[in-house]
């Protein structure tokens, strides 16, 4: 299968300098924006 693939730098940026912190982290959208797919490339 091949899948397109949209890096969301901005996002990311904004999100790790909380990781590793005691803060409670959520994501919320539209269903099918990628929000999964954010926390796949955060684990990368």
């Amino acid at each position: 299968m091949n899948m397109m693939v949209f890096k969301r730098p901005l996002y990311l940026s904004r999100i790790t300098p909380y990781m590793g912190t005691d803060l409670i982290k959520v994501l919320t959208g539209q269903r099918r924006v990628g929000k999964s797919y954010l926390f796949r490339q955060i684990q990368e």
